[in-house]
């Protein structure tokens, strides 16, 4: 568990992922800033991303696929650490995915007109 990536974040401690979750909202901001800058003005925008949101869904289909496969690598070799952990794991993997599926439908509903 101790490899050299793991063991350079120790020291990060909280502040980690306090860094990481601002950097993406810093990085999300920055995009629509720059998307409502370059279409000059909101509503031009907005119909960009509403035109564009099937193109946007099978990104993120694909970016969920490739989650996924690296989730399945490395809950295999947890498993095989610790054998026991199976159903702690399984309640945690089952709340993501459903807070995925009830994001998407969310976007989809709201893509949709609702």
């Amino acid at each position: 568990m101790n490899t050299p990536v793991l063991s350079r974040f120790k020291g990060w401690g909280l502040w980690g992922p306090i860094a990481l979750a601002s950097l993406v909202i810093l990085i999300a901001a920055a995009f629509n800033l720059g998307g409502v800058y370059v279409m000059q003005g909101l509503p031009a925008w907005q119909a960009w991303r509403a035109h564009t949101y099937w193109y946007f869904f099978a990104w993120r289909m694909g970016l969920y696929g490739v989650a996924l496969l690296g989730w399945l690598k490395y809950r295999a070799r947890l498993l095989k650490r610790e054998p026991g952990a199976s159903p702690r794991w399984r309640r945690a993997e089952i709340a993501v995915v459903l807070a995925f599926v009830l994001m998407e439908l969310s976007r989809a509903y709201t893509q949709l007109g609702g």
